[in-house]
């Protein structure tokens, strides 16, 4: 009730302008110009990008190396059998060929006094020599040929009189069985006196001389059956004699031939490919002198592919794994033109390997123990200036090997993780 009253002591208007009487200095206003508020939005902006960064963003940890590129079914040497002038070369560089196609001609002819090649003439004394006993081979088969026909018709000839005889034997054996029964059946008339005496004996010789006719086609069968066998003997003895002097005869050639081969392989020789590829590096010209400690020529196999091997020091091995990526700087192709190549490591050596031991240790000035590590390429070649270059075996390289991927807070925290794991140990 009080309240009320006062109210309604003073007016309305007398008590706002005791108020406002009251207020010497007005209402205090905040105003900031507008550029205080871009600032202000754009540092919000920067701190919640940082915030996103640290909280998403990621850093991958690169180990610097060097390597060498190599082909994966590696490169072949082409070595000449012994020293000698390369007569000929009959490929070019980087031509393909395939497994036993000539490469080049090697000379190794000797000349004597006389000014005559040792060696040609070697292999033509050599070849007349081998002719002769061609010859002699043809004339020995030629009459073993005709020595065999007319023993073969020797034989043929007595069989089919063998044959005959044996048919009279049987005819003369009938003779005296008829003979014999009818010299008896005289016997039986001169007991009787139905005929002479004489009668009698003129059948008994008949008998007798039918029976000597009988022994002796008999004699006669023997001798032709001996003669056959003799003959059979003959043609197996002369077919013997015959193939030792053939087994002869191809021995000397067999041996003429070895020696033809020995004489040829002193004269020269045709280096052949040992694998179908791509020829590359061809040392010398037509003409030059080359030993065979060295290889003339290399052969690249044609299916295989160039990869990267690498070597990696004991310190940045323990974090490597198969499948990390690799990105690569051809010594030959400037990265800032080229670009890089991409890779992925596929083999890791399970040992290090000292500086003698490294095959491709020369080229990158080992001095330590290396690990091996080989990383399949993912393109074969590189682009550059509107056109692209193959990738050689033998091209010395840097590489950045991807190994631990972390997010940003991680590798900032991590002095802090490894100082509390300090203090709990």
């Amino acid at each position: 009730m009080g309240s009320m009253d006062k109210r309604e002591l003073f007016r309305k208007e007398a008590l706002e302008a005791r108020k406002e009487a009251r207020n010497l200095y007005g209402d205090v206003l905040l105003f900031l110009p507008r550029s205080y508020k871009k600032i202000l939005a754009w540092l919000c902006v920067c701190l919640l990008s940082l915030l996103l960064v640290l909280s998403f963003g990621s850093y991958t940890r690169r180990v610097a190396v060097r390597g060498e590129l190599f082909s994966t079914l590696g490169a072949i040497p082409v070595y000449l059998p012994k020293p000698g002038i390369i007569s000929k070369y009959f490929v070019k560089e980087d031509e393909t060929v395939k497994a036993g196609a000539p490469l080049f001609r090697v000379s190794t002819e000797v000349f004597g006094l006389a000014n005559r090649a040792t060696s040609t003439e070697t292999i033509r004394l050599l070849d007349e020599r081998k002719n002769l006993l061609q010859r002699q081979l043809e004339s020995e088969r030629a009459t073993y040929a005709h020595s065999l026909k007319n023993v073969e018709y020797q034989i043929r000839s007595k069989q089919h009189e063998l044959k005959l005889l044996d048919v009279q034997i049987r005819e003369v054996r009938q003779k005296n069985e008829l003979l014999q029964a009818s010299l008896r059946r005289y016997e039986s008339a001169r007991a009787q006196e139905a005929i002479s005496e004489d009668g009698v004996a003129e059948k008994a010789i008949s008998a007798y001389n039918s029976r000597i006719d009988y022994s002796e086609r008999q004699r006669q069968s023997e001798t032709l059956s001996r003669d056959i066998s003799n003959l059979a003997f003959e043609k197996n003895k002369a077919e013997s004699e015959f193939g030792k002097r053939v087994l002869s005869i191809k021995g000397e050639l067999l041996a003429l031939e070895e020696q033809i081969l020995t004489a040829e392989y002193q004269k020269g020789a045709i280096i052949k490919s040992p694998a179908s590829g791509k020829i590359t590096a061809i040392q010398g010209v037509d003409g030059s002198y080359y030993d065979s400690t060295r290889p003339v020529a290399f052969v690249v196999p044609s299916r295989a592919d160039i990869e990267a091997r690498l070597l990696v020091p004991a310190a940045a091995i323990g974090f490597l794994k198969q499948g990390n990526v690799v990105y690569l700087r051809y010594s030959a192709f400037p990265y800032q033109q080229f670009g890089q190549g991409k890779a992925v490591v596929y083999s890791i050596s399970e040992t290090s390997l000292l500086p003698d031991e490294i095959a491709l240790g020369s080229k990158l000035s080992v001095t330590e123990p290396m690990y091996l590590v080989k990383a399949r390429i993912e393109r074969q070649f590189v682009s550059g200036n509107g056109a692209r270059y193959a990738l050689k075996p033998g091209l010395v390289l840097d590489a950045d090997i991807m190994v631990e991927r972390h997010r940003i807070y991680q590798w900032l925290m991590r002095p802090i993780f490894a100082a509390s794991e300090r203090v709990k140990q």
